[in-house]
């Protein structure tokens, strides 16, 4: 009996030294960390013109928003461990891109010879304050966020009247909501990599592009959203 217990265990130890390394080491997710983001921000969404002023009025061509650009920067956070399972946390971060759309902008009846204009739409900064909330299990969080979205944004008109070329533009710092999902990783007890998606929706918003040559601007109507998918390296102090 004795020397089967034995057999038994012998057999027994390398299973158990499995079950054990394929157990999700004890991670603490508590602390403050910084670190550096970078991804693809996209844009979407419209410009329009008001429909007033000039007689007739300009309208858009090609409605859409559809710039792309890189998009890096920094960003700083905190997190706490609730539970065993569960961590909260706020973060903030700044973002530098240079997300540019263009709209065409014309009168009807008036061909494009005679008149048409270039909406100039661009995203340079960039930031976040949101609410974290994730599970975790060992060196892996899987998360949702939550809150509010700011960028700046301008538009540069060139109006074309051949001979002449007019110009006027408009910057707005925009003010939104923001919601996304990701996911990070442990590779150490100070190093946690990072990837995640951020959708931001910044509403509606009627430019002023200012008045002078040739005579009057339409107001542009914005409505802005952005994808951004992004990876990140933080270091948890």
């Amino acid at each position: 009996m004795k020397t089967t217990l034995m057999v038994l265990a012998v057999i027994a130890t390398p299973a158990v030294a499995e079950a054990a390394s394929s157990t999700p080491q004890a991670f603490d997710w508590t602390g403050f960390y910084a670190g550096v983001h970078a991804g693809a921000l996209n844009q979407a969404g419209s410009l329009a013109l008001a429909p007033s002023g000039d007689t007739p009025p300009d309208a858009a061509l090609n409605p859409k928003l559809g710039g792309a650009s890189f998009n890096g920067g920094l960003l700083v956070g905190y997190n706490r461990q609730i539970a065993s399972n569960l961590v909260a946390g706020v973060e903030g971060d700044v973002g530098f891109a240079d997300a540019k759309s263009t709209v065409v902008n014309a009168k009807a009846d008036v061909p494009m010879s005679v008149w048409y204009a270039d909406n100039n739409l661009s995203e340079k900064i960039n930031g976040h304050v949101r609410g974290r909330l994730g599970w975790a299990s060992g060196p892996l969080l899987v998360y949702g966020a939550a809150g509010v979205a700011m960028s700046d944004s301008k538009i540069n008109v060139v109006g074309y009247c051949p001979p002449d070329i007019y110009t006027t533009s408009g910057a707005h710092t925009l003010v939104g909501y923001s919601l996304g999902a990701g996911a990070e990783y442990a590779l150490s007890k100070n190093v946690i990599l990072r990837s995640e998606y951020i959708y931001d929706n910044y509403g509606h918003l009627a430019m002023d592009v200012g008045s002078g040559p040739p005579n009057y601007w339409q107001d542009r109507e914005l409505k802005l959203e952005t994808h951004t998918f992004r990876a990140a390296v933080s270091y948890k102090f």
